[in-house]
């Protein structure tokens, strides 16, 4: 189960990259904090899987 959230945030992560390169200076910082949290996410996840 956990690999497939993992996967599910990798590829979250890749849409938020794709939508930061179009998105307008105002959109910007919303991106990037939804970037971070997801980067966040994943390093739990990475984390509950080695253990």
């Amino acid at each position: 189960m956990a690999p497939t959230i993992l996967s599910g945030l990798r590829s979250m992560r890749e849409d938020l990259l794709r939508q930061l390169v179009l998105a307008n200076r105002a959109e910007k910082a919303e991106i990037f904090a939804k970037i971070f949290e997801v980067e966040d996410l994943i390093d739990s996840e990475e984390k509950l899987l080695k253990e």
